[in-house]
């Protein structure tokens, strides 16, 4: 009876010792996986980040760009009147020019 109890308790041993080892296998794993998605959470706040200031840049251009295009109509709007004056002045002159040839 006695080589019954010790390799029961041998057995044991084994167990505890296989069980020891497989309980920190998977707590090894569980904390590279817990790193892994650590780090990809990190490379998602980053990437969000980074669409947030290429959204920002874009809103300011689109912003500049409109701005822009509203200033170019006010200053092809002034620059129509500039000729209507130089062409009126152009015109007098003209008409100044054919009074004093018929006279």
């Amino acid at each position: 009876m006695n080589l019954v109890t010790d390799s029961k308790d041998i057995l044991y041993i084994v167990l505890a010792v296989a069980v020891l080892w497989i309980t920190i296998f998977f707590c090894w794993i569980l904390y590279y996986i817990v790193a892994m998605m650590r780090d990809v959470r990190r490379g998602m706040t980053d990437f969000q980040n980074k669409m947030h200031r290429i959204d920002d840049v874009m809103h300011s251009i689109k912003d500049k760009i409109e701005h822009s295009v509203s200033l170019f109509a006010v200053l092809a709007e002034t620059g129509k009147q500039v000729m209507g004056y130089f062409m009126s002045k152009k015109a007098e002159k003209e008409e100044k020019g054919e009074k004093k040839k018929k006279k």
